[in-house]
Order: structure tokens, then C-alpha cells, then sequence
């Protein structure tokens, strides 16, 4: 069983590229969320890696903290400067 990586969070303004940094950061086949519009899955057995765009705006904070503390894949996070 792998070791578990840590978390990225990625800030900056709107139009800054952030996503595009984010992908450059994590494997091809990777799973990309919304923090609004993320469901709650069995996550221990999610493989791949996994970026969450716009923390910042209404995002479910419950399930993505279950992402954090379950996922062993890498977990990238992009969020504006507001939050």
C-alpha cells in the first residue's frame, strides 16, 4: 500500500491558472469536482488522483474533508484569495 500524499491548495485571483497548474500536478486519467456540486462515494477506493475546483464558493466541506482524510491519491484544491 502506497504512502499517503499530502494535499495542494492552489490561490490566486480568477483567471490566474490555477486549474492549469492543478493539472499539471496530478496523472492524465485524474477526477475533477466542484466543491459545490461534490457527492459523497466510497473514497477509500477511489485510484485515481483528484482536483476540487473553487473551494471558496459553497462548497460541501464535509465531504471533502472525507476526500482528504480517505483518498491516498493525490488531492488537489484551487480556491480564489477570498477564502
Amino acid at each position: 500500500m502506497g504512502e499517503k500524499k499530502r494535499p495542494i491548495l492552489i490561490t490566486g485571483k480568477s483567471g490566474t491558472g490555477k486549474s492549469t497548474l492543478a493539472k499539471t500536478l496530478v496523472a492524465e486519467d485524474v477526477l475533477i469536482y466542484y466543491a459545490n456540486e461534490i457527492e459523497d462515494r466510497d473514497w477509500k477506493s477511489v485510484e485515481q488522483d483528484i482536483i476540487i475546483e473553487e473551494v471558496h464558493y459553497k462548497s460541501n466541506k464535509d465531504i471533502i474533508m472525507n476526500v482528504i482524510r480517505n483518498c491516498k491519491s493525490q488531492i488537489v484544491l484551487t480556491s480564489n484569495n477570498e477564502k
